[in-house]
C-alpha cells in the first residue's frame, strides 16, 4: 500500500465527507446496489466498493 506523508487538505477532506454521505444516500436509494449507486455518482464501482471497504476498516478500527 502507498503511504503519503502529507497531511490532507481541507478541500480534500471535505470533498470526501461529501463523497461518503452521498455515498451512503445512494447506495440506500439503489436498495444496496453498488455498482447502480456508483453510475449515481459518477465514479467506477470498483473505486465505490474499496471506499466503502475501507470506512468499513476504519470503522472496525475504531472500536
Amino acid at each position: 500500500m502507498l503511504e503519503c506523508d502529507a497531511a490532507p487538505t481541507t478541500r480534500s477532506i471535505k470533498v470526501n465527507v461529501r463523497l461518503i454521505a452521498a455515498t451512503n444516500r445512494d447506495i440506500e436509494q439503489t436498495g444496496g446496489n453498488v455498482t447502480e449507486a456508483a453510475r449515481l455518482l459518477g465514479v467506477q464501482a470498483n473505486y465505490l466498493r474499496r471506499l466503502i471497504s475501507n470506512l468499513n476498516s476504519m470503522t472496525a478500527l475504531k472500536k
